[in-house]
């Protein structure tokens, strides 16, 4: 049995960053992989891409991550673009989408961890929650994968997720980034965003932002804080999808307080520099 399971397709990504344009391999699933990799042995992703796309990815497995590629008749690719006057500011554009996961799809999981991490709404059937709830001792969810949709235009726009207050009592960790904590709650102040997601049942919650993090665990009204240091755009690129599989991991034998310190550390080294983080924390 894995340690940890993670879902989500990977994803090509072009990055333009100040008019600066790079492809690279991408997605939440993919930084979360290598971030929890840094934790614990037997991470296990499952991830959808078509086999020719495969290649791209390749570190993937070079990195010891146990990864199961169901094939898919696209690739996830985005254009996102960011901006030096603000690192929290990003449009992101979907060039293509991998298929949605399917039932027979998640009868590969194999571990009691879970992190959900998809792109964008309908990548991952929110149906699927429940089914997942019952084999998992820890569930969590990447907001994005539930709040962005695809618009005419292509442009991930953010909505409010109609069942959040339906199936966020079945998550232990949520991870929201600062505007997809305030349209989750309805609110324009980053705190105000954490109490009343708090109230909808979530267990936990993990809010990124460029300052830094913070963890809001909701049984014991506690909230911890750990700043972020200085990065490069192009480092930033997969900031809260590390912070995301780090923190899961860690949690596994660790209270929110101490995998929040573990997690903002390596989200802190991995910002140094663009692509996953490579380091270990033994």
């Amino acid at each position: 049995m894995h340690d940890i399971s993670i879902i989500g397709c990977i994803s090509i990504d072009i990055n333009v960053v100040d008019a600066n344009e790079q492809i690279v391999p991408g997605g939440g699933s993919f930084y979360a992989s290598f971030a929890a990799k840094s934790i614990v042995d037997r991470v296990q992703l499952i991830a959808k891409c078509p086999k020719d796309k495969l290649p791209l990815f390749d570190i993937i497995e070079k990195f010891g991550i146990d990864a199961t590629f169901v094939d898919s008749v696209e690739v996830t690719s985005m254009r996102d673009i960011y901006s030096s006057l603000d690192s929290d500011l990003r449009i992101s554009k979907v060039i293509s989408g991998c298929d949605t996961y399917t039932k027979e799809d998640l009868s590969i999981v194999d571990s009691k961890i879970v992190l959900i991490t998809p792109l964008m709404y309908g990548e991952f059937n929110e149906n699927f929650i429940p089914q997942l709830r019952e084999k998992a001792d820890i569930l969590s969810l990447d907001a994005q994968g539930f709040l962005r949709r695809v618009s005419p235009d292509g442009e991930l726009r953010y909505h409010d997720w109609a069942k959040k207050e339906e199936l966020l009592p079945l998550v232990d960790i949520l991870k929201v980034d600062l505007k997809e904590a305030l349209v989750l709650s309805n609110t324009n102040d980053p705190l105000d965003a954490l109490y009343k997601i708090a109230t909808y049942g979530v267990k936990e919650i993990l809010l990124t932002y460029k300052e830094g993090m913070i963890v809001y665990v909701t049984k014991d009204k506690e909230k911890y804080e750990w700043p972020f240091e200085k990065s490069s755009l192009e480092g930033r690129v997969g900031r809260g999808d590390t912070c995301i599989g780090a923190y899961v991991a860690a949690r596994i034998n660790n209270p929110p307080s101490k995998a929040g310190e573990i997690a903002a550390k390596i989200t802190n080294e991995k910002m140094r520099t663009p692509g996953p983080w490579l380091g270990r924390n033994r």
